[in-house]
């Protein structure tokens, strides 16, 4: 989890300071999170303690399905 973390927080200083970045490996965790979570709380009966991993990787999806533009100064959008 330690690992997956830097990453996402890695990948996502990048495409926040406007440089060229693929948020695929984020969407790779988001997916592994929600499938585990998912898996785990069919298999435990509804223990309510694997939302721990199905809420943040879906908050993470989300984030790195979000539209890659950044407001310039002009006030138009440029594809990052």
């Amino acid at each position: 989890m330690l690992t997956f973390g830097c990453i996402v927080i890695w990948l996502f200083t990048d495409a926040l300071r406007s440089r060229p970045v693929s948020l695929l490996p984020a969407a790779i965790i988001a997916f592994v999170y929600v499938v585990f979570g998912i898996g785990a709380l069919i298999v435990s009966a509804g223990n309510p303690f694997f939302f721990v991993f199905i809420v943040p990787g879906l908050m993470l999806f989300v984030a790195s399905s979000w539209p890659a533009t950044a407001p310039s100064l002009d006030g138009s959008a440029d594809e990052v």
